[in-house]
């Protein structure tokens, strides 16, 4: 990596040490949300209806464009609103530590700035980055502080701009959604298909491969949950797994799957298969 991009990625950690120093209130719970999130095509439609909205904010500012994001978000919080406000903790969590990211790279190295936005760009507006859905808080929650503070310097101007960017308002209550393609909501529906397919892939070839890590009963503290998947019964982890016995925690190092007796219980763990290319 170079240094640009290291150095951003570090600050980028170091914020995450800002927002616990100053109490931030808004840490999602991931290991239950691995269980109650429920995807939605309408909602993950709607969703990449939203990141089109950013990704024309990125330039410039358009008011009627932020009042339909607004809208859109409100229709999602008073239908999905679990998994709403799950989004909205990562958005904020995630999405302004990439933020902060963002402007130290843009300070740093342009070009390397330029790439991020490329791949942001790309990125948001594929379905299946969606899946898992914590990743995608990452760059839509910096896009809308982008959003936020165009909002800002189109109504008070750059240097009037108010010191606290306040958190985005919502319209009044909404009870229709926007006319959406077909071609999204097809879209959305196979990339979650794949996603659902690619899980049960791994789940099934690893078990039966049968490598067995444990098989006892333990509790599970945590996994990597950045892609972490719930499947069946089954949770996957990269990298690590975490858990405690004999009330003493231990740590693993090395893909998993977990086979579950309950949410907080493990029952076996598998050594994850790897596909062969």
């Amino acid at each position: 990596m170079e240094i640009p991009k290291i150095t951003s990625c570090i600050v980028h950690e170091m914020f995450h040490g800002y927002q616990e120093a100053q109490g931030w209130n808004c840490f999602a719970k991931e290991m239950e949300a691995l269980y109650k999130y429920r995807y939605s095509e309408e909602n993950l439609s709607l969703k990449l209806y939203e990141n089109r909205i950013l990704l024309d904010m990125l330039e410039g500012f358009d008011e009627d464009k932020y009042k339909e994001l607004l809208r859109c978000r409100k229709y999602r919080q008073e239908k999905f609103p679990y998994e709403f406000t799950y989004e909205c903790n990562g958005e904020e969590i995630e999405g302004s530590a990439t933020y902060v990211e963002w402007q130290v790279l843009r300070q740093l190295d342009e070009k390397a700035a330029d790439k991020m936005i490329e791949k942001m760009c790309k990125a948001m507006l594929q379905p299946e980055y969606f899946f898992p859905i914590r990743i995608s808080g990452y760059y839509t929650g910096a896009l809308l502080i982008n959003a936020m503070i165009r909002a800002k310097d189109y109504h008070y101007g750059p240097e009037n701009r108010p010191a606290i960017v306040n958190k985005l308002s919502f319209a009044e209550s909404v009870k229709e959604a926007p006319t959406l393609p077909d071609e999204d909501l097809q879209e959305v529906s196979q990339a979650y298909k794949n996603f659902n397919d690619e899980s049960k892939r791994i789940v099934e070839s690893s078990v039966e491969n049968g490598e067995v890590v444990l098989n006892d009963p333990l509790e599970l503290i945590s996994v990597n949950i950045y892609d972490a998947r719930c499947y069946e019964g089954y949770i996957t982890s990269r990298f690590f797994l975490m858990y405690k016995e004999n009330g003493e925690d231990k740590i693993i190092n090395d893909n998993y799957v977990i086979k579950m007796a309950d949410e907080k219980t493990i029952e076996t763990v598998y050594r994850w298969v790897k596909e062969t290319p």
